[in-house]
């Protein structure tokens, strides 16, 4: 497959236009309200795997830097940060503003299909439900098979992804009575309709809720191995990320708990098949 088939990212999406609504939630601030630093469980769970050391690191969907910057220093010989939303990348753009390792960052507009064919990468981020947020399961299993495309060898790929056990249980009941109300519901499977109330008015997003099997086949499909899968806390990410006791209970609870009873899961892949240094995928 090549990489610049189109990623899906934001197809059917209940709100206009996926890219121009987090232009206007990044604009709003209200993204940097509930979200001003990173899952803290999380970045540590990155820097344990050694993913703060790559020699080039791409983070799809890498909205305002939040993690990508985190992960910014030394060990990481070069960053790509790739989003659709021009709001998240301007504000990413700030914050390299002064950064002494800003000349090791480059940033995309658009999805996977925005990346040059000859880009190669030995990690991959796709946190904070980014994979929830792109289509259908079949717009979801093309950017996964997209980004093998792209892989050095010994590549890695690290995601989080919303528990369907734990998440929005108003909107699954919604989107089941919607589903049998209207055969052609745009709803898949696992997807629901959540709101977000910025810029002065409601917003809604069409979101996958997974669960560990689901990931799982949809990884295999896409040429990923899943290595490793986690509750990635217990407490919503909102509240752990403006409240540092929270965040360390939380990062305890999330020991002693099941990945199916996360609030969200943590994951790590790999490809099926190493590419080689001299062959790639197209």
């Amino acid at each position: 497959m090549s990489a610049r088939q189109p990623a899906c990212a934001g197809e059917d999406a209940p709100d206009a236009d996926l890219a121009a609504t987090y232009d206007l939630y990044f604009a709003s601030r209200h993204y940097e309200h509930r979200y001003p630093v990173p899952n803290p469980a999380t970045l540590a769970f990155l820097r344990e795997q050694g993913l703060d050391h790559a020699r080039s690191l791409l983070d799809l969907g890498c909205g305002n830097g939040r993690y990508a910057l985190a992960l910014l220093g030394p060990g990481c010989a070069s960053l790509t940060g790739c989003d659709p939303s021009q709001g998240a990348l301007a504000q990413f753009r700030l914050h390299l503003q002064g950064h002494p390792l800003g000349a090791q960052v480059r940033l995309v507009h658009g999805g996977v299909e925005a990346l040059a064919p000859g880009d190669r990468f030995d990690v991959f981020l796709m946190l904070f439900g980014v994979l929830g947020l792109i289509g259908d399961r079949a717009c979801r299993v093309r950017v996964l098979r997209a980004l093998r495309a792209h892989c050095l060898p010994g590549a890695r790929l690290a995601l989080t992804v919303p528990n369907a056990w734990r998440r929005f249980p108003g909107a699954r009941v919604r989107a089941w009575w919607e589903s049998l109300r209207h055969a052609g519901s745009a709803l898949g499977v696992g997807d629901v309709r959540i709101w977000r109330h910025f810029g002065g008015k409601a917003h809604a997003f069409r979101y996958h809720l997974f669960v560990p099997a689901g990931l799982r086949e949809e990884l295999a499909e896409a040429g990923w191995r899943l290595v490793l899968l986690e509750a990635e806390g217990v407490f919503p990410e909102s509240l752990v990320c403006r409240w540092p006791w929270l965040a360390a209970i939380d990062r305890y609870l999330r020991r002693i708990t099941p990945a199916p009873l996360g609030y969200g899961m943590r994951a790590l892949a790999v490809p099926t098949q190493e590419p080689s240094a001299t062959h790639h995928e197209s």
